[in-house]
């Protein structure tokens, strides 16, 4: 077992709210000090990290939505290079622990081998109907980034609702759009339609991870998709947790926007 798993199992002293910190602190040092994020053979680095936790003395109405979190209060707190502080974000969710005590990490922040942060990007549209706005703070348009595999951009579950958003990122270079989402049914239509929607009416590849399972009353719906700049279907999941593997032509991109010039377009 490497040192990093190890550090990824609940060490068995942990069993107080107390404890937790000192725990999310070790992998989170590990995390952001040690380790690397290799894409394409380039080493990336984490720079800020998210970090939920299971804890009576910590309500918070706003978490992962999971049945037992909400029973037994959440507390959020973020890590960045030397520093503590409070908010609630989206990113890429790690979940560590035994499923009785356990913590949560979202990588919001990446930084390119000299340094530089690529993107950070929060949520722009806040859902109401899981009453967000009342409970965060809507973050900015967000801004396509360039990396190993071409430039891209994020937008986050309810986002897609809003085409403007995702054309702005085309507009500013985007061939491809990162998606994660907390989906549920009975809108999974919804949600293949407009992941569709914005690969064809963009002219890039659409990446969408959606979450599984059940929690608040909820059914989530799955079908994680993989979509290419035509609304070709690359990569589907159905309603269980998987893994999609599909291959990106990024000069697709140019093809298609070649043979139906949408952005030559110029409205007076």
């Amino acid at each position: 077992m490497s040192d990093l798993t190890e550090l990824a199992v609940k060490p068995p002293d942990v069993t107080a709210d107390g404890h937790f910190a000192g725990w999310f602190g070790r992998v989170a040092d590990r995390l952001l000090n040690g380790c690397d994020l290799l894409v394409d053979g380039a080493a990336y680095r984490f720079a800020e990290l998210e970090a939920y936790y299971f804890g009576p003395g910590h309500p918070d109405p706003f978490t992962h939505r999971d049945p037992v979190q909400l029973l037994a209060g959440r507390w959020y707190f973020h890590r960045t290079r030397g520093e503590y502080r409070g908010g609630s974000f989206k990113g890429l969710d790690v979940a560590l622990g035994d499923g009785t005590a356990m913590f949560g990490m979202l990588v919001r922040t990446i930084v390119g081998p000299d340094g530089a942060v690529l993107a950070s990007y929060s949520k722009e549209h806040l859902f109401p109907l899981l009453k967000e706005p009342q409970y965060l703070r809507p973050g900015s348009p967000g801004t396509a980034a360039d990396t190993p595999l071409g430039r891209w951009g994020t937008l986050i579950c309810f986002d897609i609702r809003f085409p403007e958003s995702a054309r702005q990122l085309a507009y500013e270079g985007a061939r491809a759009l990162w998606v994660p989402a907390e989906w549920p049914h009975p809108r999974l239509e919804h949600w293949r339609t407009l992941l569709r929607a914005r690969a064809i009416e963009n002219q890039l590849f659409v990446v969408a991870a959606n979450r599984t399972g059940t929690g608040d009353n909820s059914q989530w719906c799955g079908h994680s998709t993989i979509i290419d700049p035509w609304g070709n279907i690359l990569a589907e999941a159905e309603e269980e947790e998987t893994v999609l593997v599909a291959d990106l032509d990024m000069g697709l991109v140019d093809e298609v926007r070649a043979r139906i010039p949408c952005f030559e377009v110029v409205h007076s």
